[in-house]
This record gives structure tokens, C-alpha cells and sequence, in this order.
């Protein structure tokens, strides 16, 4: 089916107007978010009113889990030296070796 100069343009107007309304209804959404307010409770992290404490938090936590790393790394090292077979005695040097 062939349209004519006029059919095309009003399709075209139809589907202008419909990007148009979409855009509108998008950005409507976008800058006015719908937030509920709960008078009396705020955040947990309390971003905006303890900005260093939750820097501190957040090293804090930082710090714990590098210790418990630090720790499973250790313990896995004692394990592995556990199950070697091989000890080799050493002795101190002679007493002329350490004077050199």
C-alpha cells in the first residue's frame, strides 16, 4: 500500500508528537522522584550529617577484614609447613667464623 505526500506526513507528525510526549513523561519522572518522608528516622549511614564518621566506618571495616586476611594467611602457611617431612637441623657457626 502506497501512501500519499499527505498520509506521510501526518504519520510523521503522529509519531513526532508521541516521541515528544514520552520525552516529557520520562524526564517528568526523572527530576521529580517520589520519595516518602518518615518524620523522625533518617539514615543508617548518616551521610549528610556524619560525614567523617562514616569515612572512619568505612576504614574501620576496611582495616578488620585486611587483619582477618592477614590471619587466614597465616594459619594456611602453619598448615602447609605442618605437612612438610623435611626439618633440617642447623647449628650455630664456630666461634672463629663469627669473629671473621
Amino acid at each position: 500500500e502506497q501512501l500519499g505526500p499527505r498520509d506521510a506526513q501526518r504519520r510523521s507528525s503522529r509519531r513526532d508528537k508521541a516521541l515528544e510526549e514520552r520525552t516529557r513523561r520520562e524526564m517528568a519522572e526523572l527530576k521529580a522522584p517520589k520519595v516518602k518522608r518518615y518524620n523522625g528516622i533518617g539514615s543508617r549511614l548518616r551521610l549528610t550529617t556524619d560525614v567523617e564518621g562514616v569515612l572512619d566506618r568505612i576504614e574501620r571495616s576496611r582495616q578488620a577484614k585486611l587483619k582477618a586476611a592477614e590471619k587466614d594467611l597465616r594459619e594456611r602457611q602453619k598448615r602447609e609447613d605442618a605437612e612438610c617431612s623435611f626439618q633440617p637441623e642447623t647449628k650455630p657457626a664456630p666461634a672463629f667464623v663469627r669473629q671473621m
